[in-house]
């Protein structure tokens, strides 16, 4: 699968405008626009998906799909598979890009945003460990600016 040009055929059409973000160890992701909605997302494609991650990878759907509510989670609005078979997650978009990006292009966060960013991303921890979730990836690649005021974090866990 190509990056930019065939993806939307891997997705069944309804995502055009679509921008590669980057990749992690099992998912390349991208921006892109739905159009039956009209509005911009990110899209989760897993890479490397072997039939028995079926069961973890829907896992991971359910239990983002079950934090959605929080304001420091970024919101899963959908889930399927490619037309060749790789599953995705069609996710709220942070325009502000991860905390990596804000600070190689902005440079280091002041005491007070540390502080604010500190207090949102353990709210979203908390959320996610009072629902019997253990965020499995913590870091300044997963926390994502959804605006220039609230930063979220991309669950990726799994139930206890």
């Amino acid at each position: 699968m190509t990056a930019n040009g065939n993806i939307a055929r891997f997705l069944g059409g309804d995502f055009d405008d679509i921008e590669y973000l980057g990749r992690g160890s099992s998912a390349s992701v991208f921006r892109a626009n739905q159009r039956s909605l009209g509005r911009p997302v990110a899209v989760k494609v897993f890479r490397c998906f072997a039939d028995d991650e079926t069961d973890r990878v829907l896992a991971e759907a359910r239990t983002q799909a079950s934090l959605s509510w929080h304001a420091n989670v970024v919101s899963l609005y959908d889930q399927g598979t490619t037309v060749d078979g790789f599953p995705y997650f069609v996710m709220e978009y942070a325009p502000g890009g991860s905390l990596e990006d804000r600070v190689r292009d902005r440079g280091a966060l002041c005491e007070s945003e540390w502080r604010r960013l500190g207090m949102e991303l353990s709210a979203a921890v908390a959320a996610a460990h009072d629902a019997g979730v253990v965020h499995c990836d913590v870091s300044r690649r997963t926390c994502s600016s959804l605006r220039t005021d609230r930063f979220a974090s991309r669950t990726s866990g799994s139930p206890r």
